[in-house]
This record gives C-alpha cells, structure tokens and sequence, in this order.
C-alpha cells in the first residue's frame, strides 16, 4: 500500500477564475467559483520506493471541501501530462507550458460547452519530479490519489498527454494492479494522446498485451480514444495501431489523424488543445490543422466538427450538469481506524478496532493494510476490527479503508509503537580483597528486569 502527502506549494496564487462569454447566453451552466492553486503529492509504494513526488496545478470549485455547499458535488475532470522536457524538476512553469492551465493563462475561462450548457470540470495538470519518466504504478497511484481527493465523478475521468504524458497514460489501459482485475482502464473513460503510445510495462504483475487492452477498454468500460500524430520524419509512434483495434471492438470509439502542425513535427502541443480549435475533421475535406492518411486509415470515430478537443473529452463520459446550486453533496463514509497504541516486547501483537458510517448509504467493505513499519501479519483485514500479530520493535502505521454501495471511499490511519524488551540489570556484586594464604572467595551476583524474569 502507498503512504500519501499533499503539500500546498502556493497558496499566496490562488486566484478565482472569471465567468468568459458574458455576453453569450445558455439555458444552464455549472456554477464557477474556481481556484487554481499548485501543490506536491508525494507517495511511497513498497516496494518501488523511494518517495515518488508529482507537482500538480489543480483547478477547482473554491468550496469543494465545504461541508454543505453545492460545489461539494463531484465533477469530471480533465487530467493532463506534458512532455519529458517538462518532467525531472520542480519547476512549477513546466505546469502551464502546455496544455489546458497554459490556455487558462491566456483567456480560456475553463468552460465546456455541450448540448445541455456550460460546463466547468476540475482541471488538473500533472508533472513527475523524481525522474523524467515515471512507471505505470506511479501513475496510477498519483490518478487513484488524485479521483479520491478531488471528489471526481468515476465515470467522468478524462486523460490527456503529450508525447511522454502520451505514453503514460497510454501504459495505464494496459495495466493491472491483480492478474485480470484491469485496474488502469477501468478507472479512466477517454484518452487524448498527442504523438505518444504506451510505454513498454513492466514484468510485473502480468499486464494485457498492448491493443488487446484497448479492445477490452472500448467494449467493457466504454473507454474512447483520441490520437492526432505528426507527418514528418519522426512519424514512428504508430498510433493508428490502437485506433484500429478499438473500432474492430467497438465501431466509432477512436479517433486518428494524422496532423501538419509545425510541418507534421514532433511538436506545437497547445496548438492541439488550443480551445478555439474546433476542426479536426480527418476524413474528406480535413481540418486546417489535418493531414492525409499515410500507413494507419485516419479515423473519425464519433469526432464530429465543430467541437475542440475538451468537448470531445467530455462527451465520453457523464455529462449531467453539476454544481448549479441545487445539487446534493454525494455521502463518503466516515472512517476511524481507533486509538494508537503502545506495546513493549515480548507483546508482539495488537487488536486494532475501526469503525465506519455514512449517512444516505452503507458501508459496503473494509480493508486494513501496513503503510509502514517492519514485519506484521493482518489477521482479518476484510473487518473492521482485526488482530495484529508478529510484530517486531518499531513504529507501525495500519490504514483502514472503506468503500460505500456507491463506490466511494474514505481513510483513516492509526499508529502503533511496539518497544523493544526490557534488558536486565545485572551486577556481579562488591570489589572483595584479599590475603594470601587466603586463596578463595565467595560472588555474589544479582540480576533483575522490569516487566519480564
């Protein structure tokens, strides 16, 4: 299991972002009390440790945590990576060099508009700081970290990346936390990969077999799939691959196309998100910014001009309108993993006794698991209340999840300091001389311990 710290890293730069397009009118529209802020989150999962750090710069309703309010309610959200040049530091510029914050600094209000009215999801732009490439765990932990934090709405997250936040977030389709339990796809509804397929995963534990993956994702979790590619010379990525197999799954789940940006190079990122792009047609008369079909077949999937590509994101999942001063905040359980405790060898064991509430639902299951500390055997970690046992000395921490009937999960952590054993105290008794012919002499020797014999 991972350890996870968020950090603020600029609160004197939140600012509230203004409602654009005054003068346009719709018959609803999410309500729009945002703040962006960045932040770090740092994670530790044994054991491909060390700590794995993210910065972030996150776009939010200001009164997400409020209890009460409206903007409690869950919202998409938009989760964006750069490129490799943006990753290894903790530059917080390489936040808003590319992507959708970049186009929030430079008049885009943040607003979606679908059939039914304005919407403003959660943006989120990621980058990794430990190394210039992450591995899949890191990122699927840093999403999972990310959807639970933020109060995301599960069936309405939608990734995008550039080149190297293109292969991450490709690898995460591919990836199984289990053999067979599919946990990377299952958690996101669209990708918009910008020239960057799946990194290569890892042995283990047994991941699907790249665009088996994708097939799986398109007809099981209605995952849908966005790919524009360069022209030129470095055109080797193939993505067209990934398209092709989704459609033969399911007809119109992706799109391809290859692209003439900057001479169909490997580059011109915002040109690809830029909000006021709204033709990417691929197929006949194409898109200003489109390019002929060379070896994959361009596709359009369900991509239909005029819409740019925040549109098409949100299209592929829940679009219920959210926010609008009338929504009802979704119930989370309330988790207590109890009191800590404190033991001193040769007591290696601990009962460790949780509850969890909610109120408008139930309690679906629990699972405690080690977060840190030495050796230890959970004895039933399916229950609230479990025993602990072969505990060494140290300093534990035990972290008991719990998951509603809706799917929804809340934490509590507790800790527990197991002592070392006393020592006994021993002395050999008084200094003793003596005179020859005097040739022997009688020790007296006592010992004791506290707490043991």
């Amino acid at each position: 299991m991972r350890a996870i710290k968020l950090h603020c890293l600029m609160l004197s730069a939140v600012v509230c972002l203004l409602l654009a397009d005054a003068g346009s009118v719709y018959s609803q529209s999410e309500t729009h009390d945002f703040i962006t802020y960045d932040t770090t989150i740092s994670i530790f999962t044994p054991p491909w440790g060390p700590t794995n750090t993210w910065m972030v710069r996150i776009s939010r309703p200001r009164n997400l945590f409020t209890a009460g309010n409206p903007d409690t309610a869950s919202r998409p959200a938009i989760i964006t990576m750069p490129g490799e040049g943006q990753q290894g530091n903790s530059d917080t510029n390489n936040l808003v060099t590319y992507g959708p914050h970049y186009w929030l600094n430079n008049g885009w209000d943040g607003s979606v508009v679908l059939g039914n009215g304005k919407h403003y999801p959660i943006i989120i732009t990621i980058c990794y700081v430990n190394e210039v490439y992450n591995n899949v765990q890191d990122y699927y932990n840093v999403l999972d970290t990310l959807i639970t934090h933020y109060h995301i709405k599960k069936n309405s997250v939608h990734m995008g990346g550039l080149s190297e936040g293109a292969f991450s977030e490709g690898a995460l389709i591919e990836y199984e936390q289990t053999p067979g339990d599919q946990a990377g796809m299952k958690m996101v509804n669209s990708v918009t990969a910008f020239e960057g397929t799946p990194n290569p995963l890892p042995a283990y534990p047994n991941p699907l077999t790249d665009t088996i993956a994708y097939k799986i994702w398109a007809a099981k979790y209605h995952g849908r799939y966005f790919y524009l590619e360069g022209n030129g010379s470095d055109d080797f990525r193939d993505g067209w691959q990934y398209s092709t197999a989704m459609n033969d799954s399911v007809p119109g789940s992706a799109y391809f196309s290859y692209e003439n940006l900057g001479g169909g190079a490997h580059c011109c990122w915002n040109s690809m998100y830029d909000p006021s792009q709204t033709n990417w047609t691929g197929v006949g008369t194409l898109g200003p910014d489109n390019a002929p079909s060379q070896l994959g077949t361009n596709t359009m999937g369900d991509y239909v001009a005029p819409e740019n590509v925040f549109q098409w994101m949100l299209r592929q999942g829940d679009t219920t309108l959210v926010g609008s001063g009338t929504s009802v905040p979704t119930p989370v359980p309330v988790v207590s993993a109890g009191t800590s405790q404190t033991v001193t060898l040769p007591t290696n064991s601990v009962t460790l006794t949780g509850t969890a509430s909610e109120t408008g639902g139930t309690i679906a299951s629990y699972l405690w698991t080690k977060v840190s500390g030495g050796a230890a055997t959970i004895s039933t970690p399916a229950t609230a209340g479990t025993t602990v046992t072969g505990l060494v000395a140290g300093t534990y921490e035990f972290k008991l999840l719990a998951t509603d009937n809706s799917g929804d999960t809340a934490s509590s952590t507790v800790q527990v300091v197991v002592n070392a054993a006393p020592k006994p105290v021993v002395s050999a008794g008084s200094a003793q001389t003596i005179t020859l012919p005097t040739n022997s002499v009688t020790l007296s020797g006592n010992a004791s311990e506290t707490g043991g014999t």
